[in-house]
Parts: C-alpha cells; sequence; structure tokens
C-alpha cells in the first residue's frame, strides 16, 4: 500500500472513531437508547462498570484523548519542519 493510502486509510479511520466515540457521548448524555446491531446487549454494555472511568463515558475520553494525540503529532511534525528549515538555512549560511 502507498504512503498516500495509508495516510488515507489511517485519516479515515481516525474520523470514524471519533464520530463513533461522539455519537456514543451524546447517547451517554442524552439518556437516549442506542443503535444495536444485535450481535450484544448495547445497553447492558453502556451501563456496565466499566462504562465511566472517574465518572465520564470512556467514550467522551476516547475522544477527548484522539485529539490530544491528533494535536501532538501535528505539534511534532511542525517542530520537525522549522529544526530542518532552520538547519538548511544555517548550512547555506556557513563558509
Amino acid at each position: 500500500m502507498k504512503a498516500l493510502g495509508l495516510r488515507g486509510a489511517i485519516g479515515a479511520l481516525a474520523a470514524l472513531g471519533l464520530a463513533i466515540a461522539g455519537y456514543l457521548s451524546w447517547v451517554h448524555y442524552s439518556g437516549i437508547e442506542p443503535l444495536c446491531t444485535g450481535i450484544s446487549d448495547c445497553e447492558r454494555v453502556r451501563s456496565s462498570d466499566y462504562a465511566k472511568l472517574a465518572g465520564l463515558p470512556v467514550a467522551l475520553i476516547e475522544a477527548i484523548c484522539q485529539w490530544c494525540v491528533a494535536s501532538a503529532v501535528i505539534m511534532v511534525t511542525l517542530a520537525l519542519l522549522a529544526t530542518l528549515d532552520v538547519s538548511r538555512s544555517g548550512a547555506a549560511a556557513a563558509p
């Protein structure tokens, strides 16, 4: 798989995960029944002891973490690009 296709797939999966986490957080706070595929008992999973961590729904924590990871990746990429730019400028200016 080409790098561009892999990046696109990763971006699509990240967006899908963020959408699912947002939906599950919305279901939690609105108190509505989640859409269920019939594979498992969705309400039982949503109301289990493991559905919350420190009083927050796990889906909300996942959405926040995904945002933090994306922000960190962007910041590291920008820092690396700035470092490369500075090192190229310095190498060109050296006698």
